[in-house]
């Protein structure tokens, strides 16, 4: 599934941050192959987190970067 994931998020989605939410565990093999294709995992301890509230997803998970500021409009 990180595969397919990887080769649709951006070119066909035009995602700029690609996540990927699971309520199970990652491997470490996984967790590699997410990092070297800049792709991020929210798994059952970080969605656990994120479903608490209070915390955006980016401070919780660091390599999610915040969203983007529209430019103000004078």
């Amino acid at each position: 599934m990180l595969q397919t994931l990887n080769g649709t998020g951006r070119p066909v989605h035009g995602g700029d941050v690609v996540v990927m939410v699971t309520n199970g565990r990652i491997s470490g093999p996984t967790r590699d192959f997410a990092r070297q294709q800049r792709l991020h995992v929210v798994d059952r301890r970080v969605l656990e987190q994120w479903a608490r509230g209070g915390r955006p997803l980016w401070e919780i998970l660091p390599a999610v970067p915040p969203p983007r500021t529209p430019p103000q409009l004078h």
